[in-house]
């Protein structure tokens, strides 16, 4: 039986399934012996089907993570300078507290009410100074031989002071050539080679008596008073 290529290429699915009649069969064969484009035709059915590769997971996208990444390590960085930035904060705080640490009071918050000489040659030195005045430090200058006096205040100050300010009325007087001390004299001592009495520090310290200065006497109540006082200390 001479059949078409079309008729075969119609019967050729039906003869791989193996489906077709022997009729059918014995004309395919002796088509295929003859025929090589219905034998391509044939092999190409007759080929098993390749199997589908299984799908790869998609690569990771590359630039957010990077970009993640680095996130990250900028944040960590940050953290650490924060932590870091809060315990020198923290070992400040707490060294302060520990060694008492002060600063002086500026000038605004320093008055000079007077000074004036008592009759025992003693010079009197009034402040006022503001609340926040903790202590008055009494610093020798070798350099210049000048005694300042500065206020000084707690740098960490927890407290409410309900004081508006205090007083400082403080004598002084200057030693005699040869003297060490002078008990029947109020008030604090100062060297011989004294110059002058400064407030506040160095740098920007009021001068309020210098070696050689008249000063206006002390009245009769601040002599009685300081006397008293200091009698009692």
């Amino acid at each position: 039986m001479n059949l078409s290529c079309i008729v075969i290429e119609d019967l050729l699915p039906a003869y791989c399934d193996g489906t077709c009649t022997a009729d059918s069969r014995a004309a395919v064969e002796e088509h295929l012996a003859d025929c090589p484009r219905c034998r391509r035709f044939y092999t190409a059915l007759h080929r098993p089907l390749p199997l589908e590769e299984p799908r790869k997971n998609p690569p990771p996208l590359r630039s957010v993570e990077k970009r993640w990444k680095k996130e990250k390590r900028v944040d960590l960085f940050r953290g650490g300078i924060l932590a870091l930035f809060v315990g020198v904060a923290v070992f400040l705080v707490m060294a302060a507290l520990q060694f008492k640490v002060s600063i002086p009071l500026s000038q605004e918050d320093i008055v000079i009410n007077q000074v004036v000489q008592l009759s025992d040659g003693s010079i009197n030195v009034d402040l006022w100074v503001d609340d926040t005045a903790h202590s008055i430090a009494y610093e020798w200058s070798e350099e210049d031989h000048v005694l300042y006096l500065v206020p000084y205040r707690s740098f960490f100050v927890f407290e409410d002071s309900s004081w508006d300010g205090w007083q400082s009325d403080i004598p002084f007087y200057v030693l005699q050539a040869g003297e060490t001390e002078a008990p029947d004299k109020v008030g604090m001592p100062l060297p011989p080679d004294t110059r002058a009495i400064c407030v506040g520090p160095k740098k920007d310290a009021i001068l309020v008596w210098e070696e050689g200065q008249e000063l206006p006497p002390a009245s009769q109540e601040l002599e009685q008073r300081l006397q008293e006082e200091w009698m009692v200390s």
